[in-house]
C-alpha cells in the first residue's frame, strides 16, 4: 500500500462480497482533518485493541471516493499494514464489503470462501477478519475499525462487542471534531463581525464629533447646559446602538422596532418634566448599520424639536412615529406631535438651524424626500429608497 491523495467526489465504487458489480456508495465530503492529538489517541486505542484480541493486525481506515487509507495502524512487528498505506477501491478489500453492506463483517477463515482466499491482500498472510464501519454524526461514512489475525479466528461475542465500543469512541472523536470545527467557525464569524461593528461606530462617532463641533459653532449664544444636554442626547444614539449590538447574541444590527422605540425612550428621560407619551407602529425591518443610525439620527433630531418647542401649554403631550416597508418597496417614516406644530409659511429648505441642516443632510443620505405641513397635528412625512 502506498500514500494517498485526496480526492473531492462524494461516491466511491466498492467491491463486496456476493455481489457481481461494483457497488456504489457515498463518502464524507469536506469534513475536517483528524487532528494530530486524536491521531495519537487512535494509536493507543488500535494497539490496546489489537493487544486484547491477540491480533497482529489492527486498524482505523478512511474512505475517499477512490482509495481506502489507514490512518493508524497497530504497531506490531506481525502488522503488514502501516500509517497512511492505502489501496485503490474496487478490487474486493475486507472493509470495501463492511462499507458496501453497512454492517460489522467477520471472516473468519479465507480459506473457506474462494472469494477471500482470493483476496488482493492474500500475500500479507492475514487469514481472518472483523471489522465495523464508522461514520461522522450525520451518518457520512468515514470508513473502518478493523482486526485482523494470521490465522483462522472465530472472534466471540465478547471481542465482537470490544470492537463496537471501541467503535463508539472513535465515532465520539468524530463527532467532537465536528463540533470544534462548527464552534471555529462560528467564533471566526463572531470575530468578523464584531471587527465591522466596532469599525462602522467609529465611523459613526467620527459623524458625532463632527456635529458636537457644528453645534459649538452654532449654537455659541445657547447656555451651555442646554446645549451639553442636547449634545448627551446624540450620544445617546450612538451609545444605545452600541449596547444593543453587544448585547445580541449574533452581533446583528437591532431592528427598527426594537431600536427606535429603545432610543426615543433614552431621549425623553432627559426631559423629565415633558415626558410625552410614546406611541408607535414600526414593522420589524432591518437595515445596515450605516441606515439604522442615520435613521435613528433623524428621529432623535425630530423628538429633540418636539421636546425643545412643540408642548409649551399643552397638558398630554404624545409622539407618534410609524415606519412601514410601502408596496413599491420604499421606507415610509411618519412622525407626528400633538403640539403647537410649524408655523405658518414654515419652509424647511430655507430654515438653517443646526437641527434641520442635519435633518435634510440625513435624508439626502438615505434617498430619502420630506414632506412638512403647518399647523398642529400635521405630520412630518419621509419616504426613503433603501
Amino acid at each position: 500500500m502506498s500514500q494517498a491523495k485526496e480526492s473531492p467526489a462524494r461516491y466511491a465504487r466498492v467491491k463486496i462480497e456476493g455481489s457481481k458489480h461494483l457497488v456504489t456508495i457515498p463518502v464524507s465530503y469536506n469534513k475536517p482533518e483528524i487532528p494530530e492529538a486524536v491521531q495519537q489517541k487512535w494509536q493507543k486505542l488500535i494497539d490496546l485493541t489489537a493487544e486484547i484480541i491477540g491480533v497482529p493486525g489492527g486498524l482505523i481506515n478512511r474512505f475517499t471516493s477512490e482509495n481506502l487509507e489507514v490512518v493508524v495502524a497497530s504497531s506490531s512487528d506481525e502488522n503488514p499494514y502501516t500509517n497512511e498505506a492505502y489501496d485503490t477501491l474496487g478490487i474486493g478489500m475486507f472493509c470495501e464489503s463492511v462499507v458496501g453492506k453497512k454492517q460489522p463483517v467477520i471472516v473468519e477463515n479465507t480459506e473457506d470462501s474462494d472469494f477471500w482466499r482470493n483476496n488482493p491482500h492474500a500475500e500479507f498472510g492475514m487469514k481472518s477478519y472483523l471489522g465495523v464501519p464508522l461514520e461522522w454524526q450525520d451518518g457520512q461514512l468515514f470508513g473502518t475499525l478493523c482486526v485482523l489475525d494470521n490465522k483462522a479466528n472465530p472472534y466471540s461475542q465478547t471481542f465482537v462487542k470490544l470492537v463496537n465500543q471501541f467503535k463508539e469512541l472513535i465515532e465520539t472523536d468524530l463527532q467532537n471534531i465536528l463540533l470544534i470545527e462548527e464552534l471555529k467557525k462560528r467564533v471566526s464569524y463572531q470575530e468578523i463581525r464584531l471587527r465591522d461593528v466596532h469599525h462602522r461606530l467609529k465611523n459613526q462617532f467620527n459623524t458625532l464629533i463632527s456635529y458636537i463641533s457644528l453645534r459649538l459653532m452654532d449654537d455659541a449664544d445657547r447656555p451651555m447646559d442646554e446645549l451639553l444636554n442636547d449634545i448627551t442626547h446624540r450620544i445617546e444614539v450612538m451609545v444605545s446602538l452600541h449596547d444593543e449590538v453587544c448585547r445580541s447574541t449574533d452581533l446583528d444590527v437591532p431592528a427598527l422596532d426594537t431600536y427606535i422605540p429603545m432610543l426615543c425612550r433614552a431621549q425623553i428621560k432627559g426631559y423629565s418634566d415633558i415626558a410625552p407619551e410614546l406611541v408607535f407602529s414600526i414593522e420589524p425591518l432591518q437595515l445596515s448599520m450605516q441606515n439604522t443610525v442615520t435613521l435613528g439620527l433623524i428621529v432623535s433630531e425630530l423628538v429633540s424639536n418636539s421636546l425643545k418647542h412643540a408642548f409649551s401649554g399643552v397638558r398630554d403631550k404624545k409622539i407618534e412615529i410609524s415606519l412601514q416597508r410601502t408596496d413599491d418597496g420604499l421606507i415610509s417614516l411618519t412622525y407626528r406631535d400633538n403640539g403647537h406644530g410649524l408655523p405658518d409659511g414654515f419652509d424647511p429648505a430655507r430654515v438653517t438651524s443646526t437641527g434641520m441642516t442635519l435633518i435634510r443632510g440625513f435624508t439626502a443620505q438615505l434617498n430619502g424626500t420630506m414632506t412638512m405641513k403647518s399647523g398642529a397635528g400635521e405630520p412630518i412625512s419621509f419616504t426613503f429608497e433603501l
